[in-house]
């Protein structure tokens, strides 16, 4: 049973619940609505009304069946700069996604993402603000920032030196293609499932951690995800990075020079 108010189908997503586990299907292409900036803003909303949910125990996040990639995110920057007012839409973008990183970040609630397919660099920093991160054997990381020269956003600087350390993040950071076994060696997965069992494992996985002491397992996962406060610093620094290469007077001509992502293909 969905809890009132709660119920949501929109270009972005669907949510759904079983008892006190909701799950978030993110739909396909959704980041080619990211020059909607209402649109945006509702979801962003609605994962705010998510997060403050007294119902809600547990959050799912769940990849579409179908991805477009890496490609999908460059189409983000090709929309923007050509909106009237570039700067604007980029940076009340770059505020939305901030504050979402950071409520996902700071969830009074289990996170668990489960992605697969071709899988891009905002998304993959998205999976490392959850608790609990499952891939699909047909998993592949892309990258597509460093064609530009750009940071990707979404938080990775922070999470992976967290996890991993300054050097190791760096090394990831500027790989332009990583699989799941490789983000399962370095604890950037903790499992890697056949594709037509995802969904399953990942509802499994949100009951599980909720068989346990939940107020040790929410302090634990305070005391984990680290400072926000640092959190948002190293998002603000995002922004600048981009909005400084953004501003390059090579950049629009690299930009042109990216073919138009093509039309979604099966994940599974």
């Amino acid at each position: 049973m969905m809890a009132a108010g709660m119920e949501m189908d929109n270009e972005f997503f669907t949510l759904e619940s079983q008892d006190d586990v909701f799950l978030v299907r993110y739909k396909a292409g959704a980041l080619r609505h990211a020059s909607d900036l209402t649109g945006i803003a509702s979801f962003f909303e609605a994962m705010e009304r998510l997060a403050k949910s007294r119902k809600a125990r547990a959050v799912v996040f769940l990849a579409p069946p179908e991805r477009i990639g890496g490609a999908e995110l460059v189409d983000i920057y090709r929309k923007a700069l050509s909106a009237k007012r570039e700067d604007y839409v980029l940076q009340r973008l770059f505020n939305l996604v901030n504050n979402y990183v950071l409520l996902l970040a700071s969830m009074d609630k289990i996170t668990v993402s489960a992605e697969r397919g071709r899988v891009d660099a905002f998304f993959f920093n998205l999976s490392l603000a959850c608790d609990y991160r499952l891939v699909a054997e047909n998993a592949v990381y892309e990258n597509p920032c460093l064609e530009l020269g750009l940071v990707s956003k979404g938080g990775g600087g922070f999470f992976l030196s967290k996890m991993l350390g300054s050097k190791r993040a760096a090394e990831v950071m500027l790989r332009t293609r990583m699989v799941p076994e490789e983000g399962l060696r370095l604890g950037l997965a903790d499992k890697i499932v056949p594709c037509e069992e995802l969904e399953q494992a990942a509802w499994e996985a949100a009951n599980a951690f909720l068989a346990k002491p939940a107020d040790a397992l929410l302090n634990v996962r305070r005391l984990l995800k680290g400072d926000p406060a640092e959190l948002r610093k190293s998002l603000e620094l995002e922004d600048l990075l981009i909005m400084n290469r953004v501003n390059a007077p090579d950049f629009q001509e690299l930009l042109r020079s990216i073919p138009v992502s093509e039309e979604a293909v099966a994940a599974c």
